[in-house]
């Protein structure tokens, strides 16, 4: 690209925060196609060090959950139906003891798009693990099941299902009771949380503009949001040091020696 290196960097640092394409482009006085074009060539770059890096991953306990989004706009007003656009999930997979996005998948929460994003996990985990997962259909139904489409009984897959207080339509936050099932496998109930994951998802609402409720800053394209999570992935996993593990996941889980920087991240080749 035709422009400095600090300000690539600088647009990979302020995407990294939450800040969006409109923001970035008014603070570095680069176009928004610009900026759109360093989202699309970091997102790339971040998938392809996660392809390269996370794989024969040794994992106890893996969490996995599922996260709404739009892109363009809400369903009621995408006509005709098209599954590129509004409401999207994506689906994440952490490492409960390192916090480690193993992997991630945008699409409609359907059981064939669950199906692919856990496929994808096996590829990247080695041996016997424990699966914590809410009690959605599409992973714990008795028809369609993903889980066990993609894993068989090479895994302990457990459920975990939280009701909160509820008065006519309003719930509120009050936790009454957690319910606890195990479907596969012979699972520790004692470990069966979402707790870690749901906590990732806040994250990615704290550091991904694109999921911050009730504004403009929603993606119009998916290919756009899946590489700004691709993105997300990447820093959380590499380029940040987290407060509690007081190191980064990659380092703790052993996979990199040194946090990367947005520097590394660029020039990185394969």
């Amino acid at each position: 690209m035709r422009i400095e290196k600090e300000k690539i960097y600088m647009v990979i640092k302020l995407l990294c925060e939450s800040s969006g394409i409109r923001a970035i482009s008014r603070l570095t006085r680069l176009h928004q196609e610009t900026v759109l074009k360093i989202l699309e060539l970091s997102g790339k770059i971040s998938a392809q060090y996660a392809q390269d890096k996370i794989k024969d991953v040794k994992c106890e306990v893996v969490q996995a959950d599922e996260i709404h989004s739009i892109v363009q706009a809400k369903d009621w007003n995408i006509h005709p139906k098209d599954p590129s656009r509004g409401s999207q999930y994506t689906f994440l997979a952490i490492d409960a003891h390192s916090r480690l996005i193993v992997n991630s998948f945008t699409g409609q929460r359907t059981v064939e798009n669950a199906a692919r994003f856990f496929t994808d996990l096996r590829s990247r985990v080695t041996g016997r693990f424990q699966l914590n997962t809410d009690a959605w259909r599409g992973y714990a139904g008795f028809h369609k099941n993903s889980i066990k489409t993609v894993f068989g009984k090479e895994i302990d897959h457990a459920t975990e299902e939280k009701t909160f207080w509820k008065k006519g339509q309003f719930i509120s936050k009050t936790l009454v009771k957690t319910t606890r099932k195990a479907r596969v496998g012979n699972p520790d109930l004692g470990r069966a949380s979402t707790s870690y994951v749901e906590r990732m998802n806040l994250n990615l609402r704290l550091f991904n503009r694109r999921f911050t409720r009730c504004t403009l800053g929603f993606s119009k394209k998916l290919i756009n949001l899946r590489h700004s999570i691709a993105l997300f992935s990447w820093h959380q996993n590499f380029g940040r040091k987290h407060t509690m593990l007081k190191t980064s996941p990659a380092i703790l889980l052993g996979i990199s020696s040194t946090i990367a920087t947005v520097q590394d991240l660029w020039n990185y080749t394969h």
